[in-house]
C-alpha cells in the first residue's frame, strides 16, 4: 500500500532527479531519441537537422541527409559537402555525378581523390 508507478518521460522529455514528478520539456526544435532520459543533454536536433555551435537546430535540407541527434549531416550521393556552418551547409552538384558518392565533408567516391 502506498506504492506508485513511476512512468518513463516521454519523448522530448527528461526528468534530472530521482523522486521528481515532472518531467520537463526539451527547448523549442529539440527532442530525445527516446523515453527515459534524465539530463537536458539528452535533447538533441531531430532528424532533417544538425546542431550548430550555437547549439540551434539547424535544417539540413534536400540535398544532404541530417539523420539528427548528434550525426554529422552527409551529402546525398551525387553531390559533394563542402562545409557545414551555423548558416547551414555548402554543397556543391558534381558534373559527374559518379565522381560523388555523398557522405560527409570532401568525400569522393572509390578510386577517386581531390
Amino acid at each position: 500500500a502506498g506504492a506508485s508507478l513511476c512512468d518513463r518521460c516521454e519523448a522530448g522529455t527528461y526528468a534530472n532527479a530521482t523522486g521528481q514528478t515532472v518531467c520537463w520539456q526539451c527547448e523549442a526544435g529539440k527532442t530525445t531519441e527516446g523515453t527515459g532520459f534524465r539530463s537536458v543533454e539528452s535533447c538533441l536536433c531531430p532528424s532533417g537537422s544538425y546542431m550548430a555551435s550555437d547549439e540551434s537546430c539547424v535544417e539540413c535540407g534536400i540535398l544532404a541527409i541530417c539523420d539528427g541527434f548528434g550525426a554529422d549531416p552527409l551529402a546525398r550521393p551525387g553531390y559533394q559537402l563542402a562545409a557545414i556552418s551555423d548558416n547551414g551547409l555548402s554543397i556543391f552538384t558534381c558534373s559527374e555525378p559518379k565522381r560523388c558518392s555523398g557522405g560527409s565533408i570532401n568525400e569522393c567516391a572509390e578510386g577517386r581523390e581531390g
